[in-house]
């Protein structure tokens, strides 16, 4: 039986991380590679054996053409990524809403069977 590929997007955060590290301890058996996509580079800051690789995309997750590289073959995402709202300041609302809604959209078109948000 095939092995898994799974995708975080937003791989460098809190939730993610800890996602990652759960990955590692329980899933060795079952999962091939994890892509983490993030703006940021992914720094591994939680205590785990890396048993299973960890492949680093640097991408805009609302940038279709940034995203086809890390999803193609993917079989399960994460879809953990979202800008964090900062009460008070309303002055980058479109930016905040296009983040954490239109990036649903392009993970959940990628023809992909599981896509857990």
């Amino acid at each position: 039986m095939a092995k898994d590929i799974v995708v975080i997007t937003g791989g460098s955060g809190f939730l993610s991380q800890h996602l990652i590290r759960e990955i590692q301890e329980l899933w060795a058996d079952k999962v091939d590679e994890i892509r983490v996509i993030d703006k940021k580079p992914f720094r591994k800051i939680l205590n785990y054996n890396e048993s299973i690789p960890v492949k680093e995309f640097i991408a805009d997750i609302v940038e279709e053409d940034e995203i086809d590289e890390p999803l193609t073959g993917a079989t399960i995402v994460f879809h953990t990524a979202a800008r964090q709202f900062e009460f008070g300041m309303y002055g980058d609302r479109q930016k905040y809403m296009e983040d954490n809604f239109q990036g649903n959209v392009v993970c959940s078109a990628s023809n992909l069977s599981q896509v857990l948000f």
